[in-house]
């Protein structure tokens, strides 16, 4: 099994030792859902840090006017798997 920064980083050396296998392994797309899983889990990244910024905002304010949980109000915040569906599409 080969490690997939080695990959990353040589993928000609890992093509030329496919075609001396006789592999039919799809190198290219291989590759290509990497860098698409990469780019998602930074999205996944940057709205988790986006809404940890909101919860800690959501706490100060909280406590800046003793909001007790009984007396919290509904309201609207970021919908994170809307923002990342779309990002994903």
């Amino acid at each position: 099994m080969l490690d997939i920064k080695f990959i990353r980083k040589d993928p000609d050396a890992v093509k030329e030792a496919l075609i001396k296998r006789n592999s039919s392994f799809d190198l290219e797309g291989f590759l290509s859902l990497d860098k698409e899983r990469r780019r998602v889990m930074a999205v996944i990244e940057e709205l988790s840090a986006a809404q940890n910024k909101i919860d800690r905002e959501i706490s100060y304010y909280k406590e800046l006017f003793s909001i007790e949980e009984d007396d919290v109000i509904t309201f609207d915040t970021i919908d994170l798997d809307n923002d990342i569906d779309q990002e994903v599409t």
